[in-house]
């Protein structure tokens, strides 16, 4: 049986959040059960995580202690995704950063063009390096980052 597309039905498929699960997330999607939250380490190779029609990396990859953690993060991410599906990055790059909102926080930065390269084998459907203002939500410290974000489909 053909899978439906996951921008036509993405909640009929199974999703997971594979992080600390996000109140904010949580408080958005409540009680739709295709949607599973799960803490666990997604750099570590013995956690089996199924595949999915959507994938979303938000605020995860510059959190990883190395550019080969990195890596092979994005490599794992896109081997767990289905034939058709869809992978949602945004992440800290190289580009000027305020971490004066983030006292003690040491990101891997990573080259735009590195995530960029990354998916050079899938449809780019979005991808922008822009920056950011903001105040930090726990502390009001004003301050800016700059990001990489991208949505990107996995060929057939």
């Amino acid at each position: 049986m053909p899978r439906p597309s996951p921008l036509q039905a993405p909640l009929s498929m199974p999703w997971t959040y594979l992080t600390r699960p996000s109140p904010n997330g949580m408080r958005a999607w409540p009680r739709i059960a295709t949607i599973h939250w799960s803490v666990t380490d997604i750099a570590d190779p013995s956690v089996t995580i199924g595949n999915y029609a959507v994938v979303v990396a938000y605020g995860l990859l510059h959190c990883l202690a190395s550019p080969e953690g990195i890596r092979a993060t994005l490599l794992r991410l896109q081997a767990h995704t289905y034939p058709g599906g869809y992978n949602v990055i945004c992440a800290f790059n190289d580009a000027p950063h305020d971490l004066s909102g983030h006292p003690c926080f040491l990101p891997t930065l990573f080259p735009h063009e590195v995530y960029l390269s990354a998916y050079r084998k899938w449809t780019l459907i979005h991808a922008s390096n822009q920056r950011l203002q903001e105040s930090h939500p726990d502390n009001g410290v004003p301050h800016h980052h700059t990001l990489t974000r991208l949505l990107a489909r996995k060929g057939p």
